[in-house]
C-alpha cells in the first residue's frame, strides 16, 4: 500500500516531506533540484538561465563538485557573488 504525504514547497527551492505528521528525509528532495536535473536533461544552460522563486525571489544557479546550487536575491550578495565568479562556479 502507497503511503500518504503531506508536501510542502518552500520559496527557496526546498521540499519537506510529512508521513503521520513525520518529517521524512528518505523523499525529500528539493524541487528545484527536479526542475534542474529536468532541464539540463533538455539543453538548458542552468547557469545562464534566470530563476524566478514562486514569492519573487530571483536565484541565481551555480555549479559545485556535488551537483547545483543557488544563491537567493544574488543583487543583495554582491561579495558572495563575487567570490562564486572568482572560483569559477559560475562558468566561463
Amino acid at each position: 500500500m502507497k503511503k500518504k504525504a503531506e508536501v510542502i514547497f518552500f520559496p527557496n527551492g526546498n521540499t519537506a516531506v510529512l508521513i503521520n505528521g513525520q518529517q521524512s528525509s528518505k523523499h525529500q528532495e528539493s524541487w528545484i533540484s527536479h526542475s534542474i536535473k529536468f532541464l539540463e536533461e533538455n539543453g538548458i544552460d542552468i547557469i545562464g538561465s534566470k530563476f524566478k522563486l514562486p514569492n519573487g525571489d530571483t536565484a541565481q544557479m551555480f555549479k559545485t563538485d556535488n551537483g547545483y546550487n543557488r544563491l537567493i536575491n544574488p543583487e543583495d550578495h554582491p561579495d558572495q557573488l563575487a567570490t562564486l565568479k572568482r572560483l569559477g562556479y559560475l562558468g566561463q
